[in-house]
């Protein structure tokens, strides 16, 4: 499967760092060896999205043997990927956002979702294909997303949804 939304690599990328599934990103050996010059964390490159880490690290090969073996997906503001990506960022925008779950299916492992905001009423149907997904939290968003694809998942236990209080 493929994961064609970045910012659900970026996320794939943090959680499996978090499990230890795969080292995690050394941005001042990323600067120092393949951009050739050292990581500078005053730089103006670090109020903006840096396309250089960005397209480096959604480039990671995620095969579906690695992805099976992954068992909490969590979206987090806060998460180190978005801030290699962009370190100055706030959080106050949806530059990280996930807009598709496509190619989600490969964790087949995966026993917990829990999204805070990160996702505005995106197509949730990947998620209903994950045999072992137990539980799910997914909050804060603007749009509820159709909720019926859940009602496939053969183990989920637990759903707790809710939407933006505006």
């Amino acid at each position: 499967m493929t994961i064609r939304d970045p910012n659900l690599k970026l996320t794939l990328l943090q959680c499996l760092w978090a499990e230890g599934l795969l080292p995690p990103f050394d941005r001042e050996a990323f600067f120092s060896d393949k951009l050739g010059q050292p990581y500078d964390p005053g730089a103006a490159y670090n109020n903006r999205v840096d396309d250089r880490v960005r397209d480096a690290l959604v480039a990671t090969s995620l095969p579906n043997e690695l992805l099976a073996k992954l068992k909490l997906l969590q979206w987090d503001g806060g998460d180190d990927a978005f801030h290699y990506v962009w370190t100055n960022w706030y959080g106050d925008d949806e530059t990280f956002f996930v807009t598709n779950f496509d190619g989600l299916e490969a964790c087949t492992e995966l026993e917990e979702i829990l999204f805070g905001v990160g996702f505005n009423g995106i197509d949730i149907a990947p998620l209903g294909a994950l045999p072992n997904l137990a539980e799910i939290k997914l909050w804060g968003t603007k749009r509820l997303p159709d909720l019926r694809p859940l009602l496939k998942a053969p183990a989920l236990r637990r759903a707790q949804i809710s939407a933006e209080d505006n």
